[in-house]
């Protein structure tokens, strides 16, 4: 998620932390800070070495909380909030970044019991697994955390309707290979600074790439635009900010996977 500002603490109490994702062996080395808030679901900012500084969490997505609030936005910052009151310690590990375009850092945070609150976070159904190369080395742990919690119906996977996409429709007579992609969810319209997701299925295991082109012709380079491979289940999904000078009109997303495309219309408002 991008930079937002703190939103307002919620009236209704958030839900309680569950046991929910295995420990982990701490590596050595790790950095050890003092969490001093909880900006959203994926940003926390922590005082390390004298200074303060945010940190994003590494292969995690939480739902929006800055602009229109996102279905489970809130819910996943309050459960952050109430695993890591202000005081509670932490160790940071690094994958291979060091910071994000907004200077945050990039890590995995380590709770004091032994498990990653990126992985709790997946596995507890308040975030989607999301990659950007080169900081994928749990990217399979996690996915088997993703998978659980979509099968179970936890959080966001139940709340939401927009990530719970319908089963693909048997493919009909003379249809392309069974690699071919199919747009199963798209966001649209969306507006400047807006989040656009899209959720597509095919073969499993398969690699897929995005393109999107803006209203203005364009072929966007944000930060969610990466290649992926689809799951077990043949799933891949992708998230992106639009860019707040994106002017209004229609534009155009193209999944790619195994050579086979597949392409629907984005409207920018």
């Amino acid at each position: 998620a991008a930079p937002t500002a703190p939103a307002p603490a919620t009236t209704a109490a958030a839900r309680p932390p569950t046991p929910t994702g295995a420990p982990s062996a701490a590596p050595p080395g790790l950095a050890h800070a003092t969490v001093t808030r909880v900006i959203d679901g994926d940003t926390i900012e922590v005082s390390l070495g004298g200074a303060t500084r945010a940190v994003r969490l590494i292969l995690v997505d939480t739902p929006e909380i800055g602009g229109p609030v996102e279905c489970f936005g809130a819910e996943a910052r309050d459960f952050v909030r109430a695993l890591l009151p202000a005081g509670t310690p932490v160790a940071l590990e690094r994958d291979v970044s060091d910071v994000d375009r907004y200077g945050r850092l990039l890590r995995y945070v380590h709770l004091a019991d032994g498990r990653l609150l990126n992985e709790v976070l997946l596995a507890e159904g308040y975030a989607r697994l999301a990659t950007f190369p080169p900081d994928v080395a749990r990217v399979e742990r996690f996915r088997v955390a993703e998978v659980a919690a979509r099968a179970a119906g936890r959080g966001l996977w139940a709340a939401c309707a927009a990530h719970s996409p319908a089963p693909a429709a048997p493919a009909p007579a003379g249809a392309p290979s069974a690699g071919t992609p199919a747009i199963i969810s798209l966001t649209s319209p969306v507006s400047p600074r807006g989040t656009a997701r899209l959720a597509a299925r095919t073969t499993p295991s398969a690699s897929c790439a995005i393109r999107y082109v803006t209203p203005a012709g364009t072929v966007s380079d944000a930060q969610g635009l990466v290649a992926k491979v689809a799951d077990a289940a043949g799933d891949v999904g992708w998230s992106w900010t639009i860019g707040s000078a994106t002017r209004p009109g229609t534009g155009t997303v193209t999944v790619t996977c195994a050579g086979a495309s597949a392409s629907a219309p984005i409207e920018i408002r």
